[in-house]
């Protein structure tokens, strides 16, 4: 069982009603766990994900899947498939990852964040494909984030992986907490 720890930000915009949720938007912090938590805490940093996955595999949630996080606004030579007018925060769940674009992901790492994905895909209905899923470098061509150590095509085998072989009531089970 994987038990998601609540973390508090005050960098996310509230929504009423449900969110129409179509993809998951991949992140690397470059930096570690603490340095996060303080980074997401600060008002003057404007910045959020709804989730961070730390290089042992542990989940810590700053933002609701049903409030906006502030991850992918800024839109700059886009090449993602999946992207839409407006301000991609509004439609897209973001998963930030401790640890250095330059450095491959820990299993624990990799197996905790496909794991949460397959979770927000059988919750949203997103596809596991180019569409539903994005590099934040996809969205802002000024980052290199998630980095060169990170292999998409594998996350993506992982992620319909645990899709085919996991219900959604089984994956509520099997990660537990989120809001």
């Amino acid at each position: 069982v994987i038990r998601v720890l609540q973390q508090e930000t005050p960098n996310f915009a509230s929504h009423s009603i449900p969110r129409d949720v179509k993809g998951v938007v991949l992140h690397i912090a470059e930096g570690g766990e603490r340095a996060v938590d303080s980074w997401f805490a600060a008002d003057a940093s404007d910045v959020s994900a709804h989730f961070l996955v730390g290089l042992d595999g542990e989940i810590r949630q700053y933002v609701s899947v049903h409030d906006v996080a502030w991850h992918a606004g800024r839109v700059q030579a886009p090449t993602w498939r999946g992207l839409r007018r407006g301000n991609p925060n509004a439609y897209t769940v973001g998963i930030e990852h401790e640890g250095s674009g330059l450095t491959p992901w820990p299993e624990e790492q990799l197996y905790a964040s496909s794991m949460l994905a397959a979770w927000v895909v059988a919750r949203f209905g997103i596809p596991v494909n180019g569409l539903g899923f994005a590099l934040h470098r996809q969205i802002f061509a000024g980052k290199t984030c998630p980095g060169p150590a990170f292999d998409f095509d594998n996350y993506l085998h992982r992620v319909a992986a645990v899709q085919r072989l996991l219900t959604k009531a089984e994956l509520e089970t099997v990660i537990v907490g989120i809001r």
